[in-house]
């Protein structure tokens, strides 16, 4: 199982889409546009905007399990620190922090 993010260019900043797609902690493609650059680390990208691209990408992953995974951990991580909570608890500090 995989998410896809088949986007082409835009005018937003970064994409509230794909975090979605990440917390599901299943491996993510996304087109190599400036919205994912945020998340490059995390997520696997396709060369191009195009459909063949996105497809041989996917054929790339689903043929080749190490690579499919190899962003696990990374993915893993980032969930754990944008987890509610923890992003919570950060902002809770802060305020408390500059109540001071």
């Amino acid at each position: 199982d995989m998410l896809v993010m088949p986007y082409k260019e835009t005018q937003e900043s970064s994409s509230a889409a794909v975090r979605y797609a990440i917390s599901t902690n299943k491996p993510v493609v996304c087109t190599p546009i400036s919205i994912f650059n945020d998340v490059c680390d995390i997520v696997h990208f396709s060369k191009d905007t195009s459909v063949q691209s996105i497809a041989q990408k996917i054929d790339e992953l689903l043929e080749n399990p190490k690579l499919l995974t190899a962003k696990d951990s990374t993915q893993r991580e980032w969930i754990e620190v944008h987890d509610y909570r923890e992003v919570s608890k950060r902002l809770q500090n802060i305020i408390l922090n500059t109540q001071s």
